[in-house]
């Protein structure tokens, strides 16, 4: 849905041929807000509000300032080296526009949106602590919220730093949060998708009456407040279902799951390509059609450089930033059975998105997407392997002697290797009492993998999930249990 989501937007700033797609404002009304719920989506509310809000100034503000000056330097450079490119002398006072209210970021328009998205990230923030407790109040903080920024806008009352933009995108995010967590049309197979194309037809007919066309960035907006987040919701409802009835597309998702690097540059791309195309085609649709594929295409090829640029930018500002060498003795990833390379392969992912360096030492044929991969070689000097920029050692199969590199050992089965030193960790409190310590860590999952929870279904049976046909796990031990309790039932997943 993401991917989706930024090509609509890369389509909305190409305009031409594809401005025609957008009858009575049925797209423009609700691309914008589809972005900030998709946002909601993918909140974690992390380890308290200043480490929520270091995290967003890594993903979301650190970002915009390096493509805000890049951006403006390139076409600082480009206007000395042709003066002619464009039809005004470039001034350095240019780079105070972010500070101009909600003025036109001429070097980079697209990027006004990271900073509203990371003041609706910590409105949502100080507002979801309200959910365990104060249900209701959320819901109210949430709306009122959207309600006092939707006003503002009317009222021509501008916030710095589009601070009333969040506010007004606030129910977008929100509802983002909740459709994650408590809805049937995000899972993979419903009862309900044969009547997807009934409301995707009502979502249209909704919008075709309702909708307007919004000014997000200058928290404009022609209509009343009803039309304007009904005819929103009702694009983001339908876009929702099409995205889920058509499945997963590579391109679309892998441009989804780097929509911010798309995001930030394509309006410099469209500014310098558009010329060229627009000089050898000459009709209408075909050079819209080419200008996006060109633009995409670029993206993509400039989207690992970027994201490599960008991570070595947070480093250098995050000094607590570590090289961790993860150390395996199987492939991965795990395709089918496979627990430790599975948690492993997680845990990894997660030290990624918080700015780590991972490494693998891995089986033959591995490959990592995130991390760099070391094909382990079981008759080599296991110390000889480690790269030498390793600042801890993650093992998962017994420790080489010798190893002068900080270190631990994680014990995943029911017993510890003769050469084990003390720097071990289990996977339960029960696990670590067993075998005499008191050092555990529990293994994670990423749930974005299993899809979420239907939290609505009756939960009477239990579950065993693990290799059945291996006696260490246990499933006669599982059965028995399940026997003793009254009209149970075990469904065996493993």
């Amino acid at each position: 849905t993401k991917g989706v989501c930024i090509i609509l937007v890369v389509m909305a700033h190409i305009g031409g041929a594809f401005d025609q797609l957008d009858k009575h404002s049925m797209l423009s009304c609700f691309r914008m807000p589809l972005y900030f719920f998709i946002s909601g989506i993918f909140f974690k509310p992390y380890e308290g509000l200043s480490g929520f809000t270091v995290r967003k100034i890594n993903k979301l503000i650190i970002p915009f300032i390096f493509f805000y000056v890049s951006a403006f330097l390139l076409k600082y450079i480009v206007w000395k080296i042709a003066p002619g490119t464009f039809h005004l002398p470039v001034s350095w006072k240019e780079l105070l526009f972010v500070f101009h209210g909600h003025d036109l970021i001429k070097f980079n328009p697209p990027i006004w949106f990271l900073l509203a998205l990371f003041n609706c990230n910590i409105l949502f923030y100080l507002i979801h602590y309200l959910r365990e407790r104060h249900l209701p109040l959320m819901f109210a903080a949430t709306i009122l919220t959207g309600c006092t920024g939707f006003f503002l806008g009317k009222l021509h009352i501008e916030l710095p730093l589009y601070i009333d933009v969040a506010m007004t995108a606030l129910p977008f995010y929100a509802a983002g949060f909740w459709i994650r967590r408590y809805n049937f049309f995000l899972f993979p197979s419903h009862r309900f998708d044969k009547t997807i194309p009934v409301f995707v037809l009502l979502a249209l007919v909704v919008m075709y009456f309702t909708a307007t066309t919004p000014g997000m960035r200058t928290n404009n907006y022609p209509g009343n407040i009803f039309q304007v987040y009904t005819a929103a919701f009702a694009g983001i409802f339908m876009i929702m279902l099409i995205c889920k009835k058509i499945k997963r597309m590579s391109i679309v998702s892998y441009l989804g799951r780097y929509s911010i690097i798309t995001l930030s540059i394509h309006g410099p791309i469209i500014h310098f390509v558009s010329p060229v195309v627009s000089h050898y085609i000459h009709n209408g649709w075909a050079e819209a059609s080419v200008l996006l594929l060109l633009t995409l295409a670029i993206c993509v090829l400039f989207t690992p450089i970027l994201l490599k640029l960008l991570l070595l930018l947070q480093r250098t500002i995050d000094q607590k930033q570590m090289n961790i060498t993860i150390v395996l003795g199987d492939k991965i990833p795990s395709i089918k059975y496979g627990g430790t390379q599975r948690v492993m392969w997680y845990l990894g992912k997660e030290m990624d998105k918080r700015g780590h360096k991972v490494t693998f030492i891995a089986g033959k044929g591995s490959y990592c997407p995130f991390a760099k991969v070391i094909e382990l070689d079981p008759a080599g000097n296991l110390n000889a392997q480690i790269p030498a920029d390793t600042d801890l050692v993650h093992f998962n199969i017994p420790v080489p002697d010798g190893i002068t590199k900080p270190h631990l050992l994680t014990i995943h089965g029911n017993g510890i290797p003769a050469n084990a030193d003390r720097n071990i960790v289990f996977v339960s409190r029960n696990h670590a009492q067993r075998l005499g310590s008191e050092s555990f860590v529990y293994n994670g999952l990423d749930w974005d993998d299993y899809g979420p929870a239907n939290l609505t279904l009756s939960r009477k049976n239990y579950h065993f999930l693990g290799k059945a046909a291996w006696k260490v796990k246990n499933m006669k031990g599982a059965i028995a249990v399940v026997e003793s309790i009254k009209n149970a039932q075990l469904d065996v997943l493993g």
